[in-house]
């Protein structure tokens, strides 16, 4: 959490950035054999059920990501097991963290966006094994750096920075459903059908509700009712 002395966040800050310096050094659960990984298990047994949705596929399309052959078409290049690892921090993720924190705390534009290239050039060479010198990679990479400089604001730059991130945590929704609640991006439409009881006015959930046998008998929870757009504090 940035504390507003912008020299001692910039020291806390760096001394995260250290602690994982390339994408081989992530943070990664693996898992034994008889241990599956558990999202493994969750997508196998709803076969058919899980499917990528329309606005992330369009934005793998109308940028030309070169991840998206791997990501969305059947080539038997890019797969998973049973024994896959659960991937909590990337590289490629963090520097995603350090270009939003830089910008934070007033950095230098050249730094920030130097820290979202290098993201994500890490993902794209985590994802497809390329480098910047394909030409399909060097021209993505050319157009997220023009994107930056063309934007005028911190809160546009904010935009560049976590549409990419979304991109780079695929597979942990979790992670890009707290930065829309934080940041407003990506800028994404609700589903039209979205307006019932327990989401009110059919807006993007802000939270999601408490499992029935806390709401019955943990009477310390805040919200007994469910109500998936009330606010969590830091949200507030």
């Amino acid at each position: 959490m940035l504390t507003g002395n912008i020299g001692v966040d910039r020291r806390s800050m760096t001394r995260g950035w250290r602690a994982i310096t390339s994408e081989s050094a992530g943070f990664r659960q693996f898992f034994e054999p008889g241990k599956n990984n558990p999202r493994y298990e969750f997508d196998l047994n709803r076969a058919g059920n899980i499917l990528m949705g329309d606005y992330f596929v369009q934005t793998l399309a109308d940028n030309g990501d070169p991840r998206e052959a791997q990501l969305n078409t059947i080539n038997d290049g890019y797969w998973t097991s049973d024994a896959s690892p659960v991937a909590f921090v990337t590289f490629a993720e963090l520097k995603m963290i350090e270009a939003e924190a830089l910008l934070m705390t007033g950095a230098a534009l050249s730094e920030v966006k130097a820290a979202l290239l290098e993201g994500s050039l890490a993902s794209i060479t985590e994802i497809t094994g390329l480098s910047d010198a394909d030409a399909g990679v060097a021209t993505y990479l050319g157009n997220l750096d023009a994107a930056f400089d063309a934007a005028t604001t911190d809160d546009e730059r904010l935009g560049v920075i976590i549409n990419e991130k979304y991109v780079i945590t695929y597979s942990t929704g979790v992670d890009a459903w707290v930065d829309y609640r934080r940041t407003g991006y990506p800028d994404i439409t609700p589903h039209p059908e979205g307006d019932r009881a327990t989401n009110p006015g059919g807006a993007v959930p802000r939270r999601l509700p408490y499992p029935e046998n806390e709401r019955l008998l943990n009477l310390n929870i805040p919200f007994k009712e469910v109500n998936m757009q009330a606010r969590m504090y830091w949200d507030e």
